[in-house]
């Protein structure tokens, strides 16, 4: 082989680690990125009350999906526009959250009805529930929710649909 093909075959080779260099760097960017933000799966589903077998509650369950803990500050419920139905306020809803750590609370469902029914909601309505953590980044889960039919003082409930 003659200098100048050894010469074209180092050109090329400096190339390609130029461009896993370049990939290393955007790799590494991201990664951290991704540290720092905060995921939170929010979900809610319809089960009963651990203090009072029976009584429907509204199952939130929450996960941190960060790789680092995550404090969350508030939690709420509210209406498609943006207006506040009512606050969630528990110690083991709000407060610091390890990583990867699984949490949930039971929130009795008749206590949304009284506020749907006082708001002037009797047809199915879209309720936002929603997370704050100390990033003041906010978390959401939407639920369809018929406060119609819903009797407060029965122990069955009617049809929901997450």
């Amino acid at each position: 082989m003659s200098p100048e093909d050894w010469n074209a075959f180092g050109a090329l080779g400096q190339w390609f680690s130029g461009i896993a260099t370049a990939a290393a760097v955007y790799v590494a960017i991201r990664s951290e990125r991704q540290a720092r933000s905060t995921r939170i799966d929010l979900r809610v589903t319809l089960g009963s009350s651990r203090v009072t077998t029976g009584v429907p509650a509204f199952v939130i369950t929450f996960v941190n999906l960060s790789n680092r803990p995550v404090i969350l500050e508030s939690a709420w419920i509210e209406l498609t526009d943006n207006r506040i139905l009512g606050f969630i306020v528990d110690p083991v809803f709000v407060g610091a959250m390890g990583v990867h750590e699984k949490r949930e609370h039971r929130f009795v469902t008749s206590k949304v009805v009284e506020w749907l029914r006082k708001a002037g909601f009797t047809r199915s309505i879209l309720l936002k529930f929603c997370v704050q953590d100390s990033t003041e980044k906010q978390h959401t889960c939407k639920y369809k929710f018929d406060p119609g039919p819903w009797n407060p003082m029965s122990s069955v409930s009617p049809a929901i649909t997450p």
